[in-house]
């Protein structure tokens, strides 16, 4: 095996990774980017850990991921916790703690759920709920408010994209949806 390069091997300590091959590299300063973006975001927006957590939940329903779910859902309640209350503007302090309180009758069954039926319908529960979080948060990003009119007689989710890619039925009805209205901009 040849030495690895004096710089390589800081680069690669930098990022925060012991990747041996250009593929894991690559992956690792993504994952390093990715962090930087969201810590960046999260120092602006004391809200967004929370409003990422969501999208990475939503993606995971998308893709049908019940393996996933559960643990992206108790990540999400995680990132709820953590919000230091008095990073918010005094006006919005006791709204966040309304939302949050409503929240987790939601979130705390979800971390235990097995099927993705289930996931999905406590997914439907938390939109609400999230949608305030959207309206409170102060990123420039836009959020967007879907509808799926099929999903028990229509459901909603958010999502960072106009593009429909629906959580409640995955591959079996993806582009089922549309956009109802921007909630953050």
């Amino acid at each position: 095996m040849k030495p690895i390069p004096l710089l390589t091997a800081l680069l690669l300590a930098a990022c925060g990774t012991g990747a041996t091959n250009e593929h894991d590299h690559a992956a690792g300063h993504a994952t390093h980017t990715h962090n930087v973006v969201a810590d960046a975001q999260a120092s602006a927006d004391p809200l967004a850990p929370v409003l990422d957590a969501y999208f990475r939940l939503k993606d995971a329903l998308v893709t049908g991921d019940s393996v996933q779910a559960p643990q992206l859902a108790v990540k999400l309640d995680g990132s709820i916790h953590n919000i230091d209350k008095d990073a918010l503007p005094a006006s919005q302090q006791a709204e966040w703690e309304e939302v949050m309180t409503s929240l987790m009758p939601t979130l705390h069954p979800y971390g235990v759920t097995k099927g993705l039926e289930q996931q999905r319908t406590l997914f439907a529960q938390l939109t609400p709920g999230m949608k305030r979080i959207a309206e409170l948060a102060t990123s420039d990003a836009p959020v967007y408010l879907l509808h799926c009119p099929m999903y028990h007689g229509g459901a909603d989710w958010l999502s960072r994209e106009k593009a429909v890619k629906n959580p409640f039925y995955g591959s079996a009805m993806l582009t089922c949806g549309s956009v109802k209205e921007t909630v953050a901009r």
